[in-house]
């Protein structure tokens, strides 16, 4: 909506706690606008200031990352989805949260509203991690990949996989199949 680059990340150090989010150059070359670097989320909280818990499942790495950012032009949000939990635990899930600007501030949408976009099932001992995600618009189908990990036998194996979800609080996926 605004016609501006921005790119969004986690930080490694000391923990992978905070998403951040900063507004790049005009040109894609240019040096980002370090005067723009803003927290956007922090684990375990519904807002960043860290004055509210949210319902999320915790698991032992306080970890966010892999955020994706859509605007909707229906409603003048931004959604931003991204990965809490570590990426071998079971708790690993993709959230979401939303914002009236690309650099906030958001809000995490609670479970009992469809916070929890891609979850795995507690009892399904051989998923974990579905996580790192994006959301793809194919002409007129929406539809979003992530990332599932399988653990049979005891074996990681690691795959790209489109997944067919409903569309929780605001975040819509038209033609999902």
């Amino acid at each position: 909506k605004t016609g501006k680059k921005y790119i969004y990340f986690s930080s490694c150090k000391p923990s992978q706690e905070y998403i951040f989010g900063m507004q790049l150059g005009e040109n894609w070359t240019d040096d980002p606008l370090w005067e723009t670097l803003t927290p956007l989320t922090r684990y375990g909280y519904k807002r960043v200031d860290g004055n509210e818990e949210i319902d999320y499942p915790k698991g032992p790495s306080a970890i966010e990352e892999g955020p994706h950012m859509m605007y909707d032009s229906e409603t003048d949000s931004y959604y931003m989805t991204f990965s809490v939990n570590g990426a071998y635990e079971k708790e690993y899930a993709v959230g979401q949260a939303i914002g009236k600007s690309p650099l906030g501030p958001f809000e995490k949408v609670p479970m009992e509203k469809g916070g929890l976009v891609i979850a795995s099932d507690s009892i399904w001992d051989h998923v974990s991690g579905p996580g790192h995600h994006c959301f793809l618009q194919l002409k007129e189908l929406q539809r979003i990949d992530c990332l599932l990990q399988l653990s049979p036998d005891g074996r990681r194996l690691t795959f790209a996989q489109p997944c067919a979800v409903a569309a929780p609080a605001g975040l819509r996926l038209r033609n999902h199949r």
